[in-house]
């Protein structure tokens, strides 16, 4: 009986349940009809995250190995379901807030120097490594030299 239901009728199913925020992806197993109603759903507002490592367990989305082989080859035609995409990456996040509160401390502290000092200000910046790895999907830079403390003139 459900492999019988009209199209159009399990693409409203699939619309009232995803308004509902069920999640979609088990009904896609159903059979290939059931895939064919429920996947435009799944990949029209996707969230990628960088990498299965780094993914928390509550987290939602697909990593991006996945996104890649899913929206490829024989799968291309998901490409044209998706309307909005998501990349999501908890370290670089995290590294970014951490940033931003230093660099914000560090101004907020010299602008109550007095003014009449003459300061040489130099701002390097060294991303986060996971064990011996460094952050997913950075590398390092020749250029970028090593962090050093730089003397106030």
């Amino acid at each position: 009986m459900p492999a019988t239901l009209p199209l159009e009728l399990l693409s409203e199913i699939a619309s009232l349940l995803y308004e509902a925020g069920d999640c979609l992806v088990p009904y896609t197993t159903v059979c290939r009809r059931w895939q064919a109603a429920f996947e435009p759903f799944i990949y029209s507002d996707l969230i990628v995250y960088s990498d299965d490592a780094h993914k928390e367990e509550s987290q939602k989305g697909i990593s991006l190995a996945h996104f890649q082989k899913a929206t490829a080859g024989s799968g291309a035609i998901r490409q044209v379901w998706i309307r909005k995409l998501h990349v999501d990456n908890p370290v670089r996040e995290a590294n970014d807030q951490a940033f931003q509160t230093a660099i914000t401390a560090l101004f907020e502290t010299l602008s109550s120097w007095n003014q009449s000092h003459r300061l040489s200000l130099e701002l390097g910046l060294l991303g986060r490594q996971m064990g011996e790895e460094p952050e997913p999907h950075t590398w390092d830079y020749e250029d970028a030299g090593e962090y050093s403390i730089c003397a106030m003139r």
